[in-house]
């Protein structure tokens, strides 16, 4: 496990959008991660996105439904499920797994909606000390995970629920 009490912790969060048009509130999301310099942020979509409000640590990456649902299949073992946008939230937990190659040099991850207004995210890091957890803010609108083999394959364990049917 890695000791981070004297570090600052690499946060990256996923976010994905799969739909007919962008939300409305999606400039606000953006104005909220670039308020967020310190930590990462990954947008997976197949909208155009227009908006000049791109932060640096934004990454938008274009993909449609298919290709998450291929790679997430590809990567889980079995038939992701992933017929709408909204059937993405069910794999959220597996992101770890599902985008390993974007997130390997995190110490954490995490997902969060896009309808969101993100406040000072290290603000609650650094107040509850974020190494003293696998799993932080573990409501779901917002979660990170400590990017760890355990917990990103935590899904797999006896009781998990099954994702495949």
């Amino acid at each position: 496990m890695k000791q981070l009490k004297n570090s600052v912790p690499s946060i990256c969060i996923v976010s994905a959008y799969f739909g007919k048009k962008l939300p409305n509130s999606f400039d606000l999301w953006l104005e909220s991660c670039r308020r967020n310099p310190s930590i990462d942020f990954l947008f997976f979509t197949d909208q155009p996105i227009s908006s000049t409000a791109i932060a640096a640590n934004v990454r938008i990456i274009p993909l449609t439904l298919e290709q998450i649902r291929q790679r997430a299949s590809a990567v889980l073992g079995f038939e992701a499920v992933i017929d709408k946008g909204y059937h993405l939230c069910n794999y959220r937990p597996m992101f770890g797994v599902i985008f390993r190659d974007y997130l390997s040099s995190y110490d954490y991850w995490g997902h969060c909606d896009i309808d969101m207004v993100l406040g000072d995210i290290r603000m609650f890091t650094t107040q509850y000390n974020i190494a003293d957890y696998d799993k932080f803010l573990p409501l779901g609108h917002l979660s990170l995970f400590r990017n760890t083999e355990a917990v990103n394959n935590a899904y797999r364990l006896d009781g998990a629920r099954k994702m495949n049917g």
